[in-house]
């Protein structure tokens, strides 16, 4: 197994590295991204220095967690892009969008501070789901609004998926997405 920096980690880290990954999801499925990152560590059955270690700031940790959604979300993007229909493209994407960053609690807070103008590898996946947001409305520009961009589509999808997490019923998930697509789309 690589690192985020490319180098190579020994049996026994790959190890310790897949358990708090496997231990953070765990955690933050059941307490958000605010779980304890010592209950993590606690958890994962290693020392808060080795998951310091793997991971130096919760943000890194998130980021790791996430990887797998955000690589089905890449895949998603390209099918999209190679739909009949552009605005049906970005409104499904739209809510993929929403549904990942309502995977944890506390996810979309986490996502939007990791602005454009952070690094990281949270930073690095939010930039990368913004130039694939970026494409699907330049795709459907001639239909969307002159105004919109990928970066403001991405911030309301994460805003979207904010309300959601704060109505667990989810009962004006719905109504809320058709809010935003009468609001973005000429």
């Amino acid at each position: 197994m690589a690192t985020s920096t490319g180098k190579s980690l020994r049996a026994d880290a790959a190890r310790n590295r897949a358990a708090v990954v496997a231990a953070a999801r765990a955690a933050f499925s059941g307490k958000g991204v605010e779980a304890p990152l010592d209950d993590i560590a606690r958890a994962a059955g290693v020392s808060p220095g080795t998951l310091y270690r793997h991971f130096p700031t919760r943000s890194d940790l998130v980021a790791a967690t996430v990887a797998d959604h955000v690589a089905e979300l890449r895949a998603d993007a390209d099918r999209l892009d190679e739909a009949d229909d552009p605005v049906d493209a970005l409104v499904q994407w739209i809510r993929l969008l929403s549904d990942y960053a309502g995977v944890y609690a506390g996810l979309p807070d986490t996502v939007l501070a990791a602005g454009p103008d952070s690094e990281g590898p949270l930073s690095h996946i939010c930039r990368s789901l913004e130039a694939l947001t970026d494409g699907l409305v330049a795709r459907a520009r001639g239909r969307v609004r002159a105004e919109v961009d990928g970066a403001d589509v991405f911030v309301l999808a994460n805003a979207l998926a904010w309300a959601d997490g704060h109505d667990p019923e989810r009962d004006r998930s719905e109504a809320r997405l058709a809010v935003l697509i009468r609001g973005i789309i000429d």
